[in-house]
């Protein structure tokens, strides 16, 4: 389930709301704390090895909380 995920976020031309409406119908099949722990460990595969800030800044939003991404639809 997270490499398919990790593909998908991986293409950052993707409207950041379609994303965040995909992250947030993913989270629904997860309880909070596990869809935290799953994006955590995204980010850190996703970014290991870059130093770019603005890549990190495209990154932000999927370390949010399940509330935080229904907000920012």
């Amino acid at each position: 389930m997270s490499r398919k995920l990790l593909e998908y976020l991986s293409h950052t031309d993707i409207d950041p709301k379609v994303r965040a409406k995909n992250l947030k119908d993913y989270s629904g099949q997860l309880n909070n704390g596990q869809f935290i722990i799953e994006a955590e460990k995204l980010v850190k595969e996703l970014t290991r090895g870059r130093d770019d800030e603005e890549w990190r800044k495209k990154l932000e939003f999927m370390v949010a909380s399940r509330e935080q991404l229904m907000e920012n639809l």
